[in-house]
C-alpha cells in the first residue's frame, strides 16, 4: 500500500468553518492532529506560490479519505471547486472508497449526481459526523488489510495482527522507543530508528545506509512497504521538511550529533531527504543536515540518506 501523509483531508467553504472545526478537533482526538488536514492547522505551509498545485497534491495523492462539505457556498468558491476537481479525478480512477461526500443543503454540485450517496449534515451534529468519518476510515482500513494479506508473503501478513501495547515501550525524553521504532509524543509521528538500507539488530542499527538521489526516494519507500515494511506497518513514507526538522536536537547538538543519539544511533551527521521540493527551483528539494542542524536546499541529483516515517503509534 502506498504511504500517504494524511488519514483525512477536509474540504469546505469558509462559511461552514465553525461546524467543520468541531469535526476536525474530534477527529484529531482519535487520529492525532498530524493525521487530519484542516487548513488553519497548516497556515505556515499554505503560505506559498503555486498553492493550487500544492493543494491538488494533498487531495489527490497524500490523503487516504477525502471529505467534502458540500453546499451552495462550496459550489461558488474557487478553491473548493479546485479541491473537488482533484476528487473527481479519483472518481475517474474508480477510487470511490476514498471520497465521502457530506451535504449541508441540496444545491446542485457539478459532477455529483442523484445516484451518488452522501451524509445529510442537517440531521447530524459535528460529533455524529466525526463518528461516521471514523467508521468509514475503519471500513476502508479493513479493505486495505484484506488486500495486504493476499499480497504479502506468508508470515508478513500475520505480523500485521500483532498488538504493541504502551507497556512494551521505553520512554526517553519526548520519545517512546521499542526496537527499531521511535514514537514522538509531541508530533504523533512514528519514526524508523534506522536509515533506509540499514536494519535494526541487537539493539542498534546494522549495515550501511543507502544514499540516493531525490527522484529515487519515493520508489524506495514504496519498495520498502512492498517488501513488508517494518513491525507490521506497511505505510511508511518520506517525511515532509517540517516533520524532518522536528528531529533536530539543537539544544543538545554538537558537531555530527544534531539528532538524539539514544533514539537514532549511528546517524553520523548525514543529510536526509524530505518529500518537499524547493519552490520555483524544480531541480532542488529540501533536506536536513544532521551534522549542523541546518535545512539546506539540495540539488535533486545529490545522493543523500532517507529516514521513513508514518503517523501514529
Amino acid at each position: 500500500m502506498s504511504a500517504k501523509r494524511f488519514k483525512v483531508a477536509l474540504s469546505f467553504p469558509g462559511e461552514r468553518r465553525d461546524y467543520v472545526l468541531q469535526v476536525a478537533e474530534l477527529l484529531a482526538e482519535e487520529l492525532g492532529k498530524a493525521a487530519v488536514f484542516y487548513d488553519d492547522w497548516y497556515k505556515h505551509q499554505l503560505a506559498r506560490p503555486n498553492l493550487d498545485t500544492y493543494l491538488m497534491n494533498i487531495y489527490q495523492y497524500e490523503s487516504h479519505l477525502l471529505v467534502p462539505f458540500l453546499c451552495a457556498d462550496y459550489e461558488n468558491k474557487q478553491w473548493c471547486r479546485l479541491e473537488w476537481r482533484a476528487m473527481r479525478e479519483l472518481l475517474k480512477q474508480r477510487q470511490d472508497d476514498d471520497i465521502m461526500p457530506l451535504r449541508f443543503d441540496k444545491t446542485h454540485i457539478s459532477g455529483l449526481f442523484s445516484i451518488d450517496g452522501y451524509i445529510d449534515l442537517q440531521a447530524h451534529s459535528p460529533k455524529e459526523t466525526a463518528e461516521l468519518i471514523l467508521l468509514r476510515l475503519q471500513d476502508n482500513s479493513k479493505i486495505v488489510e484484506e488486500n495486504l494479506k493476499t499480497a504479502l508473503p506468508k508470515g508478513i501478513a500475520d505480523l500485521k495482527s500483532e498488538i504493541i501495547t504502551i507497556d512494551d515501550w521505553q520512554t526517553i525524553d519526548q520519545y517512546r522507543i521499542k526496537d527499531g521504532l521511535a514514537f514522538d509524543t509531541k508530533t504523533d509521528l512514528l519514526w524508523l530508528r534506522f536509515a533506509y538500507g540499514q536494519a535494526w539488530e541487537n539493539g542498534t542499527t546494522q549495515g550501511q545506509a543507502v544514499h540516493m538521489d531525490w527522484d529515487t526516494v519515493a520508489a524506495a519507500a514504496d519498495d520498502f512497504n512492498d517488501q513488508g515494511g517494518y513491525a507490521g506497518y506497511s505505510d511508511w513514507r518520506l517525511p515532509t521538511i517540517d516533520e524532518l526538522e522536528s528531529l533536530v536536537n539543537k539544544h543538545k547538538g554538537k558537531e555530527g550529533d544534531y539528532i538524539h543519539p539514544d533514539i537514532f544511533p549511528n546517524n553520523n551527521g548525514a543529510v536526509f531527504w524530505s518529500s518537499i521540493s524547493v519552490v520555483n527551483k524544480k531541480n532542488m528539494a529540501w533536506g536536513v543536515d544532521f551534522d549542523d542542524g541546518y535545512t539546506p536546499g539540495n540539488d535533486k541529483s545529490n545522493f543523500n540518506q532517507v529516514r521513513l516515517v508514518r503517523i501514529g503509534q
